[in-house]
């Protein structure tokens, strides 16, 4: 007789239960300690603030100030403005000075009537140029106007027409559709080696503007892309690719980093005590605050992309040609090192001349003329690069 044999049972129904009380209690564990480093640092940063700390930029200047948006340039610095510059953040103070802007938009006093006869001379350039770390008579455009007046026995001008973050490209836009009304009698442009990353550059993440640029077309030309500058995420960036086409570069993890940075480090105290207890530490400090940025962003000098140093050097030749068709003279001033990068046969064969900084400075400027850590002029610095350019100025002047 045959045996009937029953299938085994499984034991789904069982097994289920038990595991579904392990991840229930894990899950109750996981939020008991998100809840209670929530508090924590709620009671932490309550305590700081009545210590006294106080969040990043109720200390330090914010990287934006005294921009404002503009249709043309991006940015551009709000006429009329005024008020403190500190930093560099989240360092130690270096600096902390007083900055107007005047009704053109550039840095110092508004701009008198040239006497006849005199020499007006414009500085054209970033935040180098600018100089907000030192103060205004202290600029290197400041005191190569007080060198020049002696030298020349005639009345001159030197203007600060710097804009912190500026690239050629920005640059250029401005002395088209502004420096040129001031019918300047002689034109400096100081690039320095960020220049060909900010050309390739429509929106750098954790700016609040974006920036036209310019491609370079096959034949030689240059084609403005990115206008109208349309309204970028905070925590973005856009780029120009070899081909010139607009190609957004950031990642997952630039973008959590640039979010948790602006919405809570920035405005946490607690945050403010920490970079006090490590700030003796820069390469760290640079780390922390690198978080945020694309991944796709240069670390160094030399590793400029080849279409951006082209681009560079196309912006700068046609920046001499627009000045000499003026009727004014065209001067570029840099390290060595950067000039080096650049194609410049065009500006050598023509009436431009080139001012090696290296003369003043040295090849690798060092904590004597620069902030350390922040790598600005100061006070030397500026000095020495006003000696320099005033000297060229005269030689220029007396052909």
């Amino acid at each position: 007789m045959a045996t009937t044999r029953e299938a085994p049972t499984t034991a789904v129904g069982n097994d289920a239960a038990p595991r579904n009380r392990r991840a229930g209690g894990r899950l109750r564990k996981l939020t008991i300690v998100l809840v209670s480093i929530l508090l924590t640092l709620v009671i932490l940063e309550v305590v700081f603030r009545a210590l006294g700390f106080q969040p990043i930029y109720d200390v330090y200047s914010e990287p934006e100030a005294f921009w404002k948006r503009d249709a043309l340039l991006g940015w551009s610095l709000e006429p009329g403005a005024e008020g403190e510059f500190v930093g560099p953040r989240p360092f130690p103070i270096q600096y902390r000075t007083e900055v107007r802007i005047n009704s053109l938009g550039f840095r110092g006093p508004n701009i008198p009537e040239l006497p006849e006869g005199g020499l007006r001379v414009v500085v054209l350039g970033d935040s180098m140029t600018a100089g907000f770390e030192v103060d205004e008579d202290r600029t290197y455009a400041a005191v190569t106007e007080e060198l020049l007046r002696p030298d020349l026995d005639v009345p001159v001008q030197v203007i600060n027409a710097g804009v912190r973050g500026y690239g050629t490209d920005q640059v250029h836009l401005l002395y088209q559709d502004r420096v040129r009304a001031l019918e300047p009698d002689i034109v400096v442009y100081h690039t320095t080696s960020n220049d060909a990353d900010d050309n390739i550059t429509l929106h750098r993440m954790q700016r609040p503007f974006g920036k036209p640029a310019f491609a370079l077309q096959p034949d030689g030309s240059l084609q403005l892309v990115g206008r109208p500058v349309p309204d970028y995420e905070f925590c973005s960036s856009y780029r120009l690719d070899e081909s010139y086409d607009t190609r957004r570069v950031d990642g997952l993890r630039s973008r959590a980093f640039c979010w948790l940075q602006r919405n809570l480090a920035d405005h946490s105290a607690l945050f403010s005590f920490v970079t006090a207890r490590i700030r003796q530490n820069p390469g760290l400090l640079r780390k922390i605050y690198n978080l945020g940025a694309t991944e796709e962003t240069p670390t160094g000098e030399g590793l400029h992309p080849p279409h951006a140093v082209r681009l560079t050097s196309s912006l700068i030749e046609e920046l001499a040609s627009l000045v000499h068709r003026d009727g004014a003279r065209f001067m570029l001033m840099g390290q060595r090192s950067d000039l080096q990068q650049l194609d410049l046969d065009g500006l050598q064969r023509g009436s431009g001349a080139i001012i090696e900084l290296d003369e003043a400075l040295g090849p690798s400027p060092g904590d004597e003329v620069r902030f350390p850590v922040d790598g600005h002029y100061n006070e030397e610095g500026h000095r020495l690069v006003a000696a320099l350019l005033a000297e060229r100025l005269a030689r220029l002047e007396s052909r």
